[in-house]
């Protein structure tokens, strides 16, 4: 069950960040979170939840974008176990803050979809643009960190005490 309520809340965002990527649309300006997605999963749920979480969210992503499909679910998979190793190798159950993480594997993530979307390096127009995306999508993945984290943090919390969870 907790799985599931991992997995609803990454969809919430994702739908979220559709719809805000819609409105963004006439301005030309989209916004990855791809790396809030994965990182919230292999961070803070069990390894086999955390697996579960990103594959499902990796293909509901992948069928919006005009990439390969089942190439973020695989991005997604990757990212999340080497964080979990990481994670293991460190010693803690949890980085003392997220937002680094998040935010570099969000830049990581934006790269490798935009070398599998055919911006090759000498298509200059189309890396300013994904240039332009990126720093765009970094500053509203920093804002947005930590709310959304606190939110599915309490949201489990009211859950478990409620023993829907």
């Amino acid at each position: 069950m907790k799985g599931l309520a991992a997995v609803l809340h990454l969809l919430v965002l994702i739908v979220i960040a559709g719809e805000v990527n819609h409105l963004l649309a006439p301005l030309q300006v989209h916004l990855y979170v791809g790396g809030l997605v994965a990182a919230r999963a292999a961070l803070r749920l069990e390894p086999r939840t955390s697996l579960l979480a990103v594959i499902l969210a990796g293909l509901w992503m992948d069928s919006t974008a005009p990439v390969p499909f089942g190439l973020q679910a695989f991005l997604f998979v990757g990212a999340c176990l080497v964080i979990r190793h990481l994670r293991e190798k460190r010693g803690s159950d949890e980085f003392t803050s997220p937002l680094p993480v998040v935010l570099a594997l969000n830049a990581l993530l934006f790269l490798a979809l935009c070398l599998a979307g055919g911006a090759g390096p000498s298509v200059g127009a189309t890396w300013m643009r994904a240039l332009s995306d990126l720093i765009i999508s970094q500053l509203v993945v920093a804002v947005v960190t930590p709310w959304f984290l606190s939110l599915q943090e309490r949201t489990l919390k009211l859950a478990a005490d409620r023993g829907a969870v």
